[in-house]
């Protein structure tokens, strides 16, 4: 098992006047009609020389002659794959490629642009680049590896050494070199383009994606440059890489393997401030800036881009190199980062995901909450105008005066429920925060996922203590988004604010707020008719809710678009039978039997083509439900027995089993 790793023609530097002692070619020798100057580095496969051609013009450039010895089959099929990767790429910083051909021994080689440059990293440090200089000159890197990806290229080895900067006309360049093992996206680009051999790791480790690190692995995509760029400008940044490259390379191959793709590399800023004293000094050196200066910088916002960029799974990454360099530009004009979102809001988002329907009812109240207290702050304002104008009027005559004061009276009453709105907001605020807390909490402990009613009862009990204040608006917010909660989830008697019902004006809030959703989904879908896995999810939404209220006509209606729009986007059958499936129950509930039937009978169809054995039986006892509806029971009775055997294994006191006994009972007489 081997490491290959390839450095282009600013690699591994070599004495210009003595070739490797192995080398068929001299300082002097023609290849086609270029003259061999001297050499200026070796790459996995390739030496690079310093050529010169002279007709019909003076040009100098680097050459490329496969390796003696290395002329194998799969070698040159990857030689000629570089070749082709770099010839269809027409970019300001991406070496070009002039022309190519086969030397009198039969090896191929290909002529590039020569770029007199350094490696970024080396560049920047010899500059003292600050961030933000570092910063734009890492946005044209992200341009061209973005151009390579439109070619169907993917660089594979990106890394400072193949990234060079030089000087032109007072203003840094990029260079991007040696795409020696880029891969076709989506065709193969010879008949010979040869595959990764298992047991070798093609690239460099120190800049290896996890997906690469695996032997022979295949499923490359443009996401593995994306975590490439991620460590240059880690380094660029902190001046070190997130793992030390000797420390890296003095491991077995299975553990450089196991690191790669397993263990979490320290934030940047934790980086910085474990280098000693001296090399952290000169970092900060070259960088213009103190050392405790650069931490907080990162800390704050900065070093989430190179994380986003680095994560092990490849989906949480940028979506691309364009992607990774707009956040950077985002970052250098202030403006809100898309890594941002990778903080806490992305396990509380997963955590809302799988509670979607049960957590829409505290949702509801809480928008509700929001206009009301937007609301009063409004009246408090122009209370608060009228107050004015008749303390002015008042000096002139006594009558106004008096209507000062009943006016100063009214803006003071209007200042106080503007206060009792402004705290319930706080108190609705915080318990979200607090519920989204409990859940990352349980996620990081490897506990049991925290159910939605869990959660709620905790913080009300925090509330009750004065977490949230001890206002009584503060308490009573939060009593209100439990028992919304509550009702969504059947848990009516648990509710210690209320044994019996939701307060109307509760209710009537979450029915402006459905009101206001619904008119905003409507002018959404006016906007995009095709909609959407977005659109999907707001409209399931919007049905849960009109469930709620117990508008089962609307909620139909509801899931009817999220089925459209499902089938628009051509969504998997199993998710299309979930819709059909909510859509019966709806039915079944307006006791539209006939029509649950039909659609149960389409969920079906759509269930059996999966091998999933739980959607299936609920899918028959779906059907057996409806059919009981229109005196079916023969039908229903053969699809409930098919079914049960799944209910019959899930523990007694499970709701589904219960409800799946009580479909058969009544299709059976059992």
């Amino acid at each position: 098992m081997a490491i290959e790793s390839h450095t282009g023609s600013t690699g591994d530097q070599l004495d210009p006047t003595h070739p490797p002692a192995f080398g068929f070619e001299l300082p002097g020798d023609f290849v086609g009609p270029y003259k061999l100057m001297s050499v200026l580095g070796e790459g996995g496969f390739g030496t690079v020389w310093l050529a010169e051609r002279r007709e019909p013009m003076v040009q100098r450039v680097a050459l490329k002659i496969i390796k003696p010895g290395m002329d194998s089959k799969s070698v040159i099929a990857r030689f000629e794959q570089e070749r082709q990767a770099l010839a269809v790429m027409d970019h300001p910083n991406v070496a070009r490629v002039f022309d190519g051909g086969v030397t009198e021994r039969g090896r191929p080689y290909f002529v590039m642009e020569h770029v007199q440059g350094e490696p970024i990293t080396t560049f920047c440090d010899r500059h003292t680049y600050t961030f933000r200089q570092r910063l734009e000159l890492f946005m044209s890197v992200c341009d061209a590896i973005q151009h390579a990806h439109t070619k169907g290229i993917i660089h594979r080895d990106i890394k400072p050494s193949n990234v060079l900067v030089s000087i032109k006309d007072g203003n840094a360049i990029v260079k991007v070199i040696d795409f020696g093992i880029a891969k076709a996206i989506s065709q193969t680009m010879t008949d010979k383009t040869i595959f990764t051999q298992t047991g070798y790791l093609i690239g460099t480790p120190e800049y290896m994606s996890p997906e690469q690190a695996e032997m022979g692995a295949v499923d490359i995509d443009t996401r593995t440059d994306v975590y490439s760029l991620g460590v240059v400008l880690y380094e660029l940044l902190v001046g070190a890489l997130p793992f030390d490259g000797k420390e890296l390379r003095a491991q077995g191959y299975a553990e450089i393997q196991r690191i790669i793709r397993e263990v979490e590399p320290p934030t940047p800023s934790k980086r910085l401030t474990t280098i000693d004293d001296k090399a952290g000094a000169e970092i900060a050196r070259m960088r213009q800036n103190a050392r405790h200066s650069l931490a907080r910088m990162l800390r704050s916002e900065l070093e989430w881009i190179p994380l986003k960029a680095m994560r092990k799974d490849r989906s949480r990454r940028y979506a691309s190199a364009e992607s990774l360099g707009a956040d950077v530009r985002r970052y250098l004009e202030g403006r809100p980062l898309e890594a941002a979102h990778e903080r806490r809001a992305y396990l509380f988002r997963k955590f809302v995901r799988r509670n979607r329907v049960q957590v829409t009812a505290g949702g509801t109240v809480a928008l509700a909450l929001v206009v009301g207290f937007g609301t009063a702050l409004w009246q408090a304002r122009e209370a608060a105008h009228k107050r004015d104008e008749a303390l002015i009027a008042g000096q002139k005559e006594a009558q106004q005066r008096v209507e000062a004061e009943r006016q100063r009276d009214l803006a003071n009453a209007n200042a106080e429920a503007a206060r009792r709105e402004l705290t319930r907001a706080k108190a609705v605020r915080n318990a979200f925060e607090r519920l989204g807390s409990l859940a990352i909490e349980h996620q990081r402990d490897g506990e049991a996922s925290l159910s939605v009613i869990e959660g709620m009862e905790r913080v009300m009990q925090e509330s009750a203590k004065g977490a949230f204040g001890t206002d009584p608006a503060a308490i009573s917010a939060v009593g209100e988004i439990y028992m919304g909660v509550a009702m969504a989830l059947g848990k009516t008697e648990s509710m210690p604010l209320s044994k019996t019902s939701v307060p109307p004006h509760v209710v009537e809030q979450m029915r402006r707020g459905i009101e206001q959703a619904r008119l905003q989904f409507e002018d959404a879908l006016r906007l995009y008719p095709a909609g959407g896995s977005e659109l999907e999810d707001k409209a399931i939404s919007l049905a849960a809710m009109e469930r709620q209220l117990g508008d089962p006509e609307n909620a139909a209606k509801c899931l009817n678009t999220a089925l459209r729009l499902s089938r628009l986007r051509n969504s998997a059958p199993a998710d299309q039978a979930r819709l059909l499936s909510s859509i019966g129950l709806s039915r079944m509930k307006q006791h539209r039997f006939a029509d649950a039937v039909a659609t149960y009978r389409e969920a079906l169809e759509l269930t059996t083509s999966s091998s999933n054995l739980a959607d299936i039986a609920f899918a028959r006892m779906n059907l057996a439900d409806g059919l009981i509806g229109i005196g079916e029971h023969s039908e229903a009775s053969a699809l409930a027995d098919l079914a049960w055997p799944q209910f019959e294994a899930m523990p007694e006191q499970h709701p589904s089993r219960a409800w799946a006994a009580d479909v058969r009972r009544r299709a059976t007489g059992r």
